[in-house]
């Protein structure tokens, strides 16, 4: 099963069973979330993936937070190989950004003390990353791409995307997805 799907899995039966809790039918919550019932049955059911915009749709129907239902780094425990486990949540998050921002690639970095660590990364080139690593050793940013960033003490971590431009959607969830990362690379 593919961490994609492995992620989903964990989110549709959560909310399967926050939909039970609170005693509402399928068709109850499709409408609430302003989707088909076919559709809402399906993404339940394992049929279809959720994507986040129905994800949020959804919550909002449940009247529930996200965090509720993502898969928490303090659920670890319940996996064999937590390691593993919190390293495909943070990929998958990667990913996620990555799709929604339509950038070629994504690298998450610290930096403390002048010395600048990859902490994740996808779809960018050895080139660019040791381009990269050597500008912020230096305290600069590169010129291209969308950069973020959230300090944490004597720390400092920043997300660089390989992209033109972040709908601003996306900006709050990387800020959110910062805040989870200052806490899990301390």
């Amino acid at each position: 099963m593919s961490e994609k799907n492995s992620v989903n899995n964990f989110v549709r039966h959560k909310i399967r069973r926050m939909r039970k809790s609170k005693k509402l039918k399928i068709r109850e919550i499709a409408t609430l979330a302003s989707m088909p019932y076919s559709s809402y049955a399906s993404m339940e059911s394992g049929f279809y993936n959720i994507n986040l915009d129905n994800l949020f749709r959804i919550l909002g129907a449940l009247e529930v937070d996200i965090r509720e239902v993502w898969p928490a780094e303090t659920l670890a425990s319940e996996f064999d190989d937590c390691e593993l486990y919190l390293q495909k949540i943070q990929q998958f998050r990667l990913s996620e950004i990555i799709s929604l921002s339509e950038a070629e690639g994504a690298a998450l970095f610290s930096v403390q003390d002048g010395r600048c660590e990859i902490l994740l990364y996808q779809g960018l080139s050895d080139f660019l990353m040791d381009r990269l690593i050597l500008y912020m050793e230096d305290g600069l940013t590169y010129d291209s791409g969308v950069w973020f960033q959230r300090s944490c003490g004597d720390k400092t971590l920043h997300l660089f995307m390989k992209g033109e431009e972040c709908p601003s959607f996306l900006g709050k969830l990387i800020k959110k997805y910062l805040a989870l990362w200052a806490e899990i690379y301390r």
